[in-house]
């Protein structure tokens, strides 16, 4: 007695095949190439947009955290006895009863 196998069988099986093969297609697919492909167009998308001014609040955030001592000032330091001018003014406490 022979097997025997007919057309419809043999195309039930590369049927089956073919189904695998998407399946481990679209699983290596969203796996390892899905993030990347979304990685490299969110940062296309990210220079696109905020190109120059990413570089422009970098120079800014730096130039900020700088200090800068000017050495060769003419301006002579403030005696202990003058009054500082950067303290404002006095002002009269008065509370207000309702």
């Amino acid at each position: 007695m022979g097997f025997f196998i007919d057309k419809t069988t043999i195309e039930m099986y590369k049927l089956i095949v073919f189904l695998i093969i998407i399946y481990l297609f679209f699983s290596i697919f969203t796996r390892y190439l899905l993030p990347w492909f979304l990685k490299y167009f969110i940062k296309k998308a990210m220079k696109m947009n905020y190109g120059n001014e990413d570089s422009k609040e970098n120079d800014e955030l730096e130039n900020e955290n700088k200090i800068h001592i000017n050495i060769n000032s003419k301006k002579k330091p403030p005696s202990k006895n003058s009054k500082n001018n950067d303290e404002g003014e006095y002002v009269d406490y008065t509370e207000i009863n309702n």
